[in-house]
């Protein structure tokens, strides 16, 4: 596979390979981490309903990556559980 940069591993087409999954699978966390709590910090917003909202985003990684390995890529809707 082709080196890819930050917007092809997260908003790609493509399925990744073992290697980018991680890097996207712990990039996410950090981000999801990150973001909650900034906004646990600076507002007072629902943070189940963004952390549901950020789960979809692990959802796509674990269906890009399983699709990739063969795997039925609605397998990826675990990847909301992590979140919830």
């Amino acid at each position: 596979m082709q080196k890819k940069n930050f917007w092809q591993i997260y908003f790609g087409k493509d399925p990744f390979s073992k290697a980018e999954f991680i890097k996207a699978w712990i990039g996410w966390w950090v981000i999801a981490i990150v973001l909650l709590g900034v906004l646990s910090i600076c507002t007072s917003l629902n943070l189940r309903g963004i952390g549901i909202a950020l789960g979809f985003g692990f959802c796509q990684i674990h269906a890009r990556y399983l699709t990739f390995v063969g795997w039925n890529k609605f397998i990826g809707v675990l990847g909301v559980f992590p979140v919830t």
